[in-house]
């Protein structure tokens, strides 16, 4: 997994995508079968980053149960 999260930053940061001090959420996309770099303000809190991907989680988890 790490691996995998190293390469996705790299080639973002090659992109010009991801810069130097930028803060940026690192999330697996089951549906995608990958990481997915998920670039965040620089005014967004930590703890709100947090719960958005909470958020997140719970949102997928509630739409696979209903399937």
């Amino acid at each position: 997994m790490r691996s995998e999260v190293e390469t996705q930053l790299a080639r973002a940061m090659l992109a010009n995508e991801v810069h130097e001090g930028d803060r940026v959420v690192a999330r697996w996309d089951a549906e995608a079968g990958k990481v997915v770099l998920e670039p965040q303000p620089d005014d967004t809190p930590a703890a709100e980053i947090s719960d958005d991907r909470k958020d997140a989680n719970r949102d997928r988890h509630s739409a696979e149960a209903a399937e």
